[in-house]
């Protein structure tokens, strides 16, 4: 008589179990480590897309022979900001239009600048509505409104979006280091 045979058992053994719960944690800790954008660079990304929207909407205006309406609004989470192109007198829909979003710590301040890039000190206060006709920018009292955008997470991290009465727009950064505004030209 021969013996019975044994059959192997389905399922896995202690050392597969950990070999694969080892893999996970060490998949795991390389997506949590990895590298997430610096405060400087978020607030710079915000800023050249705020940057890119004001310009096309300046252009769009021109060749269509319409005007431009800037607003900017502070919110609990950031704020967010639009330009766009609209035919003269028109207003637009707060929700129909493609603002761009302040988030991820992203928010309209100075940082540690006193001062604008144009030298005057800063109130901090965010231009509200702005509209630029074909000739010139409604900028009140002043020559220039100023968009500033920094960071939570690091207070020395700023951004400035000028825009002139004569429709000229230049964007600046902050430099805590040498303690002045950079840039201004694009």
């Amino acid at each position: 008589m021969r013996p019975p045979r044994r059959h192997p058992r389905a399922g896995y053994t202690l050392i597969e179990v950990l070999g694969a719960v080892l893999l996970a944690v060490a998949l795991g800790s390389m997506i949590y480590a990895a590298p997430k954008p610096s405060p400087d660079r978020e607030a710079g990304d915000a800023a050249l897309r705020m940057y890119g929207m004001l310009r096309g909407a300046l252009t769009d205006a021109e060749l269509n022979g319409g005007e431009v309406l800037i607003r900017a609004l502070a919110g609990p989470d950031g704020g967010r900001f639009l330009a766009v192109a609209v035919a003269a007198g028109d207003e637009i829909e707060e929700g129909g239009a493609d603002w761009v979003e302040l988030e991820r710590g992203v928010l309209w301040r100075a940082g540690s600048a006193a001062s604008d890039p144009m030298r005057t000190p800063t109130d901090g206060r965010v231009p509200g509505t702005i509209r630029c006709s074909a000739e010139s920018c409604e900028t009140g009292a002043a020559d220039y409104v100023v968009y500033f955008v920094g960071h939570a997470r690091n207070a020395r991290v700023a951004r400035a979006l000028v825009l002139t009465r004569e429709r000229d727009v230049q964007l600046f950064r902050w430099s805590p280091s040498a303690g002045r505004w950079e840039g201004g030209s694009r």
